[in-house]
């Protein structure tokens, strides 16, 4: 329920979302689990993707003047994965965006957005794995009726 609630507050079409392809791999490196987080500075909110959430708040706290905190994050099990949901929580804030993948908002607003995102993101992994779950039974089933013959 809040996952709609979510959507019509920040006018995203969870339909047209869920209709997304499987990501393609290019390399062994996407196949490491990966976080998409959200950190604080000032009255800005970054969301984006770390293998790593501490040490990327640490690494971005070091290159500026203010501190910086971690809001939150969501642990997805490919890189792909999270990069889908932070693209979707960067089309959540989009009227928010101060520069890049900083926006201007309350923290609320920006967790609002990245939970949203992973939610919206773990639906569309169960259909992804329902429908390689489907493809590969009838697969299985195929090469029965061909060895059968």
């Amino acid at each position: 329920m809040e996952l709609k609630r979510a959507c019509r507050f920040f006018a995203f079409s969870l339909k047209k979302f869920l209709r997304l392809p499987p990501p393609l791999t290019w390399s062994g490196k996407e196949e490491h689990e990966t976080s998409v987080y959200t950190i604080q500075c000032e009255n800005f909110v970054k969301v984006g993707v770390a293998r790593n959430v501490e040490a990327r708040r640490l690494t971005l706290e070091s290159r500026g003047p203010h501190p910086m905190f971690t809001l939150g994050s969501h642990l997805f099990p490919t890189l792909p994965y999270a990069m889908i949901c932070e693209r979707a929580a960067h089309q959540m804030l989009d009227k928010y965006r101060h520069r890049n993948e900083w926006f201007q908002t309350r923290p609320s607003i920006g967790v609002r957005a990245m939970k949203a995102a992973a939610e919206a993101t773990n639906l569309l992994i169960a259909r992804h794995v329902e429908a390689a779950q489907k493809t590969a039974a009838n697969d299985n089933q195929q090469r029965s009726l061909i060895e059968a013959a």
